[in-house]
């Protein structure tokens, strides 16, 4: 999960690659029944539900919101959020059109890359869309990852 924070994150000192920026989630083609995420002599357990490889979008702390599109044929989303071993303090909701909360969830961990959050949600198809926001202080940014498994 550390290597997560930190291939994600980009030196203040060096400008960021130049990236083309997208409300939209990926589709992977990760399996679910274990595959290449599963870690040698680990046997079953949370490496084989979250690949390595999600994208990870920082988040500034002090209230900052970001929402991302869910693609409508999507039944399954699974979501990652950690911080460089700050305190997380985070919101997590999926919205079906602009007055339905499906789900919400308030997250506060002491230490954001020692136990970071991880989740999955199930939903009918249909219009979605998944909002995070942080509700620490300035301090406390976060690192989030989203994908929709295949």
């Amino acid at each position: 999960a550390i290597l997560l924070a930190t291939a994600a994150m980009t030196s203040a000192f060096a400008p960021a690659p130049a990236t083309k920026s997208s409300t939209k989630l990926q589709s992977s083609s990760w399996d679910p029944m274990g595959g290449a995420n599963t870690l040698p002599g680990s046997g079953p357990g949370p490496a084989e539900f979250f690949p390595l490889d999600i994208p990870m979008k920082r988040i500034e702390g002090g209230g900052t919101v970001r929402t991302w599109d869910i693609p409508t044929d999507t039944e399954r989303l699974q979501y990652v959020v950690e911080t460089n071993g700050r305190p997380l303090k985070a919101k997590v909701e999926l919205w079906e059109g602009p007055i339905r909360l499906l789900h919400s969830m308030d997250i506060n961990l002491e230490d954001g890359s020692q136990t970071p959050f991880k989740a999955m949600l199930a939903f009918p198809k249909g219009q979605k869309a998944l909002k995070i926001s942080t509700t620490g202080s300035h301090e406390f940014p976060a690192v989030f990852g989203a994908e929709v498994p295949s």
